[in-house]
């Protein structure tokens, strides 16, 4: 009988002995594991932010000089400056000119339709407004950010109607790479 039991706990004890060391190796390794992924993901976080800041400092930069433009607003001047500005920043693909709450016209000319912008639905401390959750009417795009300027509006990748997620409020938005 005593010699059964120092058996069975000679072997309780082995198995304790290989089972407690690689459960051990098992955990350690998974949390450094984790570790090691959450190191990437902050990294690659840091990357996205740092571009989405720079992809807005850009497109505040333009909206500002068209803002700055001392031109009659919708003049055949003032839509080729729009335009110009919207070739050479690389964050918009069109702006869009707002007056009594309509579009009234955009980089590539006099808007036709009678377009109601709403308000952006959060200020910056700078001025600019932010639209959230946008998408697409026409194309039925992706969801997008809208940036605002005083009368000027930009945003994401599709230069088309925008509808935000509340019924009968239309945006006309234009294209930024954010």
């Amino acid at each position: 009988m005593r010699r059964k039991r120092i058996i069975i706990t000679s072997v309780l004890v082995a198995v304790i002995g290989v089972a407690a060391p690689l459960s051990l190796a098992f955990y350690l390794s998974s949390v450094r594991a984790e570790q090691g992924e959450q190191e990437r993901l902050r990294l690659l976080a840091g990357y996205a932010l740092e571009r989405a800041h720079r992809s807005i400092a850009s497109a505040s930069m333009a909206l500002r000089s068209a803002d700055a433009l001392d031109l009659a607003p919708c003049s055949e001047a003032h839509v080729q400056q729009l335009r110009r500005i919207t070739i050479t920043t690389r964050s918009i693909d069109d702006i869009g000119y707002i007056e009594n709450g309509l579009l009234k016209c955009t980089s590539t000319g006099m808007e036709d339709e009678r377009i109601a912008v709403t308000p952006a639905d959060f200020i910056l401390d700078n001025g600019m407004g932010l639209d959230f959750n946008l998408r697409p009417v026409v194309s039925g795009g992706k969801r997008m950010v809208g940036l605002t300027y005083r009368a000027y509006k930009r945003a994401g990748r599709d230069c088309s109607f925008f509808r935000k997620n509340r019924p009968n409020q239309l945006i006309y938005l234009v294209n930024s790479t954010l």
